[in-house]
Formats: structure tokens, C-alpha cells, sequence
């Protein structure tokens, strides 16, 4: 079974630390005021965990353990401690902290599983027992569609692409 220390670790890094780019609509709190992420914990995701809203010094100082807190709702979401494969499991968790319900319902419907968004016995029961290398495949080729259709949708984010795309090519498979 996946454990959450290797992906939590993965996303941290990758997320890297604070950062407070104007463009990133993520940085900006529920008062319109670009305070910045860290980790990929966004101002409205902080505000949701720890009840108030941030300011820049908030977000700059957010801990390793904070942002853990953060990360355990979507590995959970994703019953992480259920899949068989890690690597599957990283990169499942690792897009829906990124980009939320789309990374459960794409997957599911990959699965041939009702795609509501919530990861039940019939969605784990699907993932474990398909082809683990093929699967993978097919959700990181989903995932590279996904970022094409969100720069489709709004031309403005194609600065992120080289980015979001370095992210999914991180990622690779292991039996």
C-alpha cells in the first residue's frame, strides 16, 4: 500500500517555497490582497485550515507541517493509503492537490467507474486491479490534455505550460 511520506516529500519540493507571482490567481486571499502560496498552499486553502486570512507574512511563514495538514486532506481524498502502487498513487494525489476534482473524476471515468469525485471501494477496486503501467499512462496523458484545455480556455496561463508540464514529466512509473 502507497504511504503519504514519499508523495508528501515529492509535492513539497516540487511546490517549492514562497512565492507571490501577480499572475498566479492562487496567490490572492479572500480579500483580493496578493499575500503569495507556499508549498502550493494557496491563501483561500489557508484560510479554510487555519481560519483566518492570511497575510504575506503568514504565507511566507508557513511550516512543513502546515502544509502536511494541507496535503493529508487529498491523500485521503484519495484513499492513497488503499492503492497498491506508489507511483500511481504520487502522481494521483500530486495532480489533485493541483488541480481538485478533475484529477478524481478524469481517472475514474479512465477506470470505467461512475465519475462522481469521491474515491470509494469500486474506484480502488478498479485502480488496483488494472493494468498499473497502462493506467498510468493513460492518466498522464490525461493530465498533459487537461493543461492544454486550461491554456485552450485562458491563453494567459501558457506562461505556466513549460512548468506544469516539467511537473507531470517528474513523474514516471514503478512497478
Amino acid at each position: 500500500m502507497a504511504q503519504i511520506q514519499p508523495i508528501a516529500a515529492i509535492v513539497a519540493k516540487l511546490e517549492g517555497g514562497w512565492q507571490i507571482n501577480p499572475n498566479d490567481s492562487g496567490n490572492y486571499n479572500s480579500q483580493h490582497v496578493l499575500v503569495g502560496s507556499k508549498y502550493g498552499v494557496t491563501p483561500i486553502v489557508y484560510e479554510q485550515f487555519f481560519g483566518k486570512v492570511p497575510t504575506a507574512q503568514d504565507m511566507q511563514t508557513l511550516s512543513l507541517e502546515q502544509f502536511e495538514i494541507v496535503f493529508k486532506k487529498y491523500y485521503l481524498a484519495w484513499q492513497g493509503d488503499l492503492i497498491n502502487n506508489q507511483s500511481i498513487c504520487n502522481f494521483l494525489c500530486d495532480w489533485f492537490y493541483n488541480s481538485g476534482y478533475y484529477a478524481i473524476t478524469c481517472p475514474q471515468n479512465i477506470l470505467g467507474v461512475p465519475p462522481d469525485g469521491i474515491v470509494g471501494n469500486g474506484t480502488i477496486t478498479a485502480l488496483n486491479n488494472a493494468n498499473q503501467e497502462e493506467f498510468f499512462n493513460k492518466i498522464k496523458a490525461a493530465r498533459y490534455s487537461f493543461i492544454d484545455s486550461i491554456i485552450a480556455h485562458n491563453p494567459s496561463q501558457e506562461v505556466f505550460k513549460n512548468g506544469w508540464y516539467s511537473r507531470i514529466n517528474s513523474f514516471n512509473f514503478q512497478a
